[in-house]
């Protein structure tokens, strides 16, 4: 009975120090998640007020870094393909440099014309319902897309593929053409010189802009919150925002460059 009980207080000891041991861990994890939320935050703040003020920054890329380590990234939507006005050889172009065969880019970038518009024709290499039905996937919504990431609706749209897509995507601009200026280098490298473009606008105002900030968790993840903003030039609301997400990023979860070799 001893030797029972000796046993059962020791596993009694055990739990309570693994249950003690995984309250700790929550807690870090809670805590750093907090601080990272409030550094991203503060970064967006600080990158909002910059860009009221009409500070000279550049239209893609990084414009603020915090000791922190938090830093904000800023992407004009005007310089990203948009999915609902581009035509599919413009998305077709986009789709081969990420890595697709030209058969499948052209096969995929029907599919995506084929999602949005409101009619149920079958462009040449797309689909409509059938197709969907076929692969167990909900039809085509025959409607523009409300967000970028409602990419992966569409058939034969693997993750991997929508990972590598998504920087350069954009549900805001409205525009057929990119300005190229105001495009990421890796977006004017992927489209051929033959892409046309339109004038970059010096001035932002109107335009949709997204900024993403980006404050670590560790050496392997951060956290990421956008904002969608536009700058309105009424002093009384100068800037709106349309949407915001917050997701975590890990490092080198999927190498798109490979994709592409």
């Amino acid at each position: 009975m001893a030797a029972l009980a000796a046993s059962l207080m020791a596993s009694a000891a055990a739990f309570l120090l693994i249950e003690a041991r995984t309250a700790r861990a929550a807690s870090g994890e809670s805590y750093r998640l907090a601080r990272a939320e409030r550094e991203a935050e503060r970064a967006l703040a600080i990158a909002s007020v910059k860009l009221d003020a009409g500070e000279t920054l550049p239209s893609h890329g990084e414009i603020l870094l915090l000791p922190s380590g938090a830093r904000v990234l800023r992407q004009d939507a005007a310089g990203l393909i948009d999915i609902n006005a581009a035509s599919p050889e413009t998305l077709a172009q986009l789709l081969q440099g990420l890595g697709e065969s030209r058969e499948r880019a052209v096969a995929l970038s029907d599919a995506i014309a084929d999602w949005r518009d409101e009619d149920n024709l079958v462009r040449a290499h797309g689909g409509e319902r059938d197709a969907y039905i076929d692969a167990g996937l909900a039809p085509p919504a025959n409607r523009p897309f409300a967000t970028e990431g409602e990419l992966s609706a569409v058939v034969g749209v693997t993750p991997a593929l929508l990972e590598c897509a998504l920087p350069f995507l954009t549900t805001y601009s409205g525009q057929v053409d990119i300005d190229a200026a105001a495009a990421p280098s890796e977006l004017r490298a992927l489209l051929s010189a033959n892409t046309p473009t339109q004038a970059s606008v010096g001035a932002p105002l109107g335009r949709v802009i997204a900024l993403r900030a980006e404050a670590p968790l560790s050496e392997h993840a951060s956290l990421a919150r956008t904002i969608w903003v536009r700058l309105t030039g009424d002093p009384s609301r100068p800037l709106f925002i349309h949407r915001a997400e917050q997701s975590f990023a890990q490092a080198n979860r999927f190498d798109c460059g490979a994709a592409r070799s």
